[in-house]
Order: structure tokens, then sequence, then C-alpha cells
């Protein structure tokens, strides 16, 4: 995500409904899955966040996966607050009037 300056968290699969259904050998879901994998957190760094997991996208388990220890939910949730904090940090710097830290001309 080089070219994206909003913060993008990406949910993704490594393996979705689609992928399975289609007549192929296991060596080429693993080949896919690892393919994803790479891709994923090669974009997903700096502000950009996102995890992978091994369920179909189309489930409706968010909220129920699990990512290290914690649901899909909360740890997109503590993205979501750290990138909130940064832009908050940036916004109260750039109230303050130019040249002084403390306000004072």
């Amino acid at each position: 995500l080089p070219h994206v300056a909003t913060p993008v968290f990406v949910a993704q699969s490594a393996v979705d409904s689609w992928h399975v259904s289609v007549p192929s050998t296991p060596a080429a879901h693993k080949a896919l899955a690892n393919r994803i994998h790479q891709e994923v957190l090669g974009a997903v760094q700096g502000q950009h966040g996102g995890a992978i997991d091994h369920c179909f996208h189309h489930c409706q388990e968010w909220g129920l996966i699990r990512w290290g220890g914690q649901t899909n939910a909360a740890a997109f949730q503590r993205w979501y607050e750290a990138r909130r904090e940064e832009w908050l940090r940036g916004r109260r710097t750039s109230a303050r009037p130019q040249g002084s830290a403390s306000g004072l001309p």
C-alpha cells in the first residue's frame, strides 16, 4: 500500500471458499496461502495493519476468529485506537503556533 495515505487494516483469508471449490492440489492451496501471506505482510507496514486467518470470510464469524490470542475485532480495535491517537497527537502538534513549543512567541 505504498501510495495509500489513509491507514488501512487488511483482514484477509489465506484461502477462501472459491479457492477450495476449484479442483487443485493441496500443494497449490499451500502455495496460494503462502503467496497471499507474503503479499499482505509486505503491504501492511507503517501506519497500515492487518491479519491473515484461515477462515472463509463469508462464514460470518467476525468477532469470533482469534489472532494471537485475541479476537479479530479486538485486534482491529487496538490498531484503530493506536492510529487515532497518532492522528490526534499530530493535530495537537500542528495546532501549536510555529516556533514555540510552549505557545509563547
